[in-house]
């Protein structure tokens, strides 16, 4: 990189050839040579996992060790974290209270990698860390999403005067969902979707609802309501049966009796 200084190196050699490729280049430039290998932070955790997190600012620097280290979040001015040598770790906003500092030595090496806990959605977003050096800069940037799984996932049906109306419903999830209703396996078409956020924080509550006529029905009906956190390996699935008998009583000719739940499962 002429005129700065510093040559940074990402490329994705072996590791054979990448140290002969650092042996010579610092021969030529031995005092102002870095090597980035990348920023490690997760795509997407759960909410809540007791496992810590690892966020890695996976550099590594040859003659000039790290003078300052800093991360921040989003676009915040202050850093969430800092750390010079021989001095204690600064730790605030997003990162204050869920940081694991007994895992962290005094080393460049150590402070590097922050171990977070007890995730909440409200850390999700961008982080980027800052290394710096005498007389250069390394930054890098990555997103995290903290998703939350659902509270509930339920199937309820009711009968109007004209109509029988099927419900899936979920609470407490974040990001917001995608929730569909299934009869037979096959997406119902005309069903119609919302969601909102309840007042907890960035967890949103969401439904879909669709609406039959009694003769499109059989005596028995599988439906099935889906959920897909976006970004996210989190899907919920609930099936249920719904029995229909012949009635006057409803003004249907036909009504609902009861239903009764095949399978309830959800896999993160």
């Amino acid at each position: 990189m002429r005129g700065s200084g510093v040559l940074a190196i990402t490329h994705s050699f072996t590791a054979a050839r990448r140290a002969l490729l650092y042996r010579y280049i610092g021969a030529l430039l031995p005092k102002y040579i870095i090597v980035t290998n990348g920023i490690f932070v997760p795509d997407s955790v759960q909410a809540g996992n007791t496992s810590s997190v690892v966020l890695n600012c996976n550099n590594s620097v040859n003659i000039r060790p790290i003078l300052l280290l800093q991360w921040y979040f989003n676009d915040d001015k202050d850093p969430v974290y800092q750390w010079r040598p021989q001095e204690k770790p600064i730790v605030r906003g997003v990162l204050e209270g869920h940081l694991d500092l007994s895992k962290s030595g005094n080393s460049q090496e150590a402070q590097r990698v922050l171990h977070l806990y007890n995730l909440v959605p409200e850390m999700s977003g961008e982080y980027t860390c800052v290394a710096h050096f005498e007389g250069a800069q390394m930054k890098q940037t990555k997103r995290m999403l903290v998703y939350s799984p659902q509270e509930d996932l339920s199937i309820n049906w009711k009968i109007n005067k004209t109509e029988v109306e099927v419900r899936c419903s979920t609470q407490g999830v974040y990001p917001k969902p995608d929730l569909i209703l299934q009869r037979d396996g096959i997406t119902v078409d005309n069903q119609h979707s919302r969601s909102w956020k309840n007042g907890r924080g960035l967890l949103y509550d969401a439904e879909t609802v669709a609406s039959f006529w009694p003769q499109e029905l059989r005596d028995t009906e599988e439906f099935a309501c889906r959920l897909r956190l976006p970004e996210t390996p989190h899907f919920g699935i609930i099936k249920t049966n719904i029995i229909f008998i012949e009635s006057t009583y409803f003004g249907l000719g036909r009504g609902a009796v009861g239903h009764d739940v095949q399978d309830k499962s959800d896999l993160s």
